[in-house]
């Protein structure tokens, strides 16, 4: 009695077990869905034949169509779009109903290749005749070269599809014919993989707007905030002075500076001295700090000519609220080459000079301390 009961366990247990892997999970049942759905669209080759009918068929009839003679409405050029569209599919289906067909066949070769062969060819004899371009710059020239381009695309069709069916009769002969199910595999993978590919567009492009938009948005942000900060700056200056009266401050503050380096002895906060700035506000501290780094590099990189000769370069830094002019001069590097190095008077937000610093190349917004 005991061998029954686990007899008949294991039996229910075994048929549980075919059951369960009977079942598809549902992210493999949605996807079998999906590649079911996709192949019954035929995705990838009727994209192909739509497109090859819009580019040989309708822009061969419609190309340059504002310059015929004869007035054809706006309307007309575009109606004949998802007609075209429509016949393109029809005339694909029918054809892989019965490839082997000879009137499917031939209406399916006069389609894609014979009718807009021969259309090209006549009216690339007809162009003169039947389109005005006075006054175009270079007038006719795209349709010239879209009917050339036609008539050797729908040659190539031609070729392709014979050499194709060539191949297939010799295999089919030597029975090396391709397997139904391999045929669909293969069809399979292009339709998904053209699918996913349309459906991930416009996400990427969507993705990609978001993102320009954001960065844009964040570019205007921080103009609006440097000009904001550039105006409070200025808003804190006397009378006429704008940003030129600082630089030209900074520029006497590094003379006082190249002064020291030469043995000197100066003190900018002494009455002789401070009455030169009236803008910005500048303590010997800052200076005397500034000097010890000022004269190692100036004796690592001997300068050409003083920083104070510089042109100089006012940039903002709206983040630390700091305003920093730069001059930069041309000086020799230790291997004996010309370079460039520079010095800059950093500036609070109230105009005290607090820093002093030197660097051994172009002053840029990069490289502010």
């Amino acid at each position: 009695m005991s061998k029954k009961k686990k007899s008949s366990s294991k039996t229910a247990a075994k048929i549980k077990t075919n059951i369960k892997t009977m079942v598809p999970k549902e992210e493999e049942r949605g996807f079998r869905k999906f590649v079911s759905i996709v192949n019954k669209l035929d995705v990838f080759f009727n994209l192909f034949f739509i497109i090859w009918a819009l580019l040989i068929e309708w822009y061969s009839v419609f190309v340059d169509w504002k310059y015929l003679k004869a007035d054809l409405s706006e309307k007309i050029a575009f109606i004949f779009i998802p007609i075209t569209i429509a016949v393109a599919i029809i005339i694909k289906r029918i054809y892989y109903k019965d490839p082997d067909n000879k009137k499917r066949k031939s209406a399916f070769l006069i389609w894609n290749a014979a009718f807009p062969l021969l259309y090209n060819v006549i009216f690339f004899f007809l162009m003169d005749k039947l389109y005005d371009y006075s006054g175009v710059f270079l007038g006719g020239i795209t349709q010239y070269l879209a009917r050339i381009m036609n008539m050797i695309l729908s040659g190539f069709f031609l070729a392709v599809y014979i050499t194709v069916k060539i191949i297939q009769k010799k295999r089919r002969e030597n029975g090396k014919e391709m397997k139904p199910e391999k045929i669909k595999k293969i069809k399979t993978v292009l339709n998904v993989t053209l699918t996913i590919i349309i459906l991930l567009t416009p996400v990427i492009i969507m993705t990609n707007v978001l993102r320009d938009n954001y960065q844009q948005a964040q570019f205007e942000k921080r103009v609006e905030s440097q000009q904001d900060f550039i105006e409070s700056m200025e808003n804190k200056l006397s009378g006429d002075a704008d940003i030129s009266t600082v630089c030209n401050e900074a520029k006497l503050t590094l003379v006082a500076l190249e002064s020291m380096s030469k043995g000197e002895s100066i003190n900018v906060e002494d009455a002789d001295h401070s009455s030169i700035f009236k803008e910005t506000k500048v303590t010997q501290s800052v200076i005397d700090t500034a000097l010890p780094q000022y004269l190692e590099v100036t004796n690592e990189y001997p300068l050409k000519k003083p920083f104070s000769e510089g042109n100089p370069i006012p940039l903002y830094d709206t983040n630390e609220r700091t305003v920093h002019i730069g001059f930069t001069t041309d000086c020799t590097t230790p291997e004996g080459k010309e370079s460039l190095c520079s010095i800059v008077c950093k500036y609070d937000s109230d105009w005290n000079l607090v820093k002093i610093y030197t660097l051994n190349t172009v002053f840029t917004a990069s490289n502010m301390q």
